[in-house]
């Protein structure tokens, strides 16, 4: 079965997240939303949850963004 380009980009988010090397806030966002839409059957946390990211790991994240 040939894979879309959209399956292959899926693939290639979830591989690079699941290596060791330590990601940010938004890449482990991103890449929970690739294994979501592949299929794996995890759910995104509700806003305010335990798991959640609060407003404040957003703005700590937003110090070490890179600029485009």
């Amino acid at each position: 079965m040939r894979k879309t380009k959209q399956e292959e980009h899926l693939l290639l988010l979830f591989v690079k997240s699941s290596n060791n090397m330590k990601q940010g806030l938004y890449a482990n966002i991103n890449a929970k939303k690739a294994r979501i839409k592949a299929g794996s059957g995890e759910k995104m946390n509700k806003v305010g949850s335990k798991k959640a990211p609060t407003a404040k790991d957003f703005r700590e994240s937003a110090k070490t963004a890179k600029k485009k």
